[in-house]
């Protein structure tokens, strides 16, 4: 992975493996992990007949090309 990254790495997915994730991030230190599980985190916090809509705004937020953009669609998101 090492030889093939261009600019790094933002975001990582292990099986919760501590000395895996420990090296990794030795490697990577910016690698953010466990996205699904702060979505899901997020979404039980959500009134049921409102998950699908709230999944649909977080997804435009995790998938922002800048951090700019993303924090512009958490703004949104935290006043909705």
């Amino acid at each position: 992975m090492v030889s093939r990254d261009r600019e790094g790495m933002f975001l990582r997915i292990n099986d919760g493996l501590t000395d895996v994730e420990e090296a990794f991030l030795d490697v990577y230190p910016k690698a953010d992990g466990y996205v699904i599980h702060k979505v899901r985190n997020t979404l039980n916090k959500v009134r049921k007949n409102e998950q699908y809509e709230a999944a649909e705004d977080l997804k435009v937020i995790y998938c922002s090309f800048t951090q700019k953009a993303a924090l512009t669609q958490f703004q949104a998101f935290q006043e909705k």
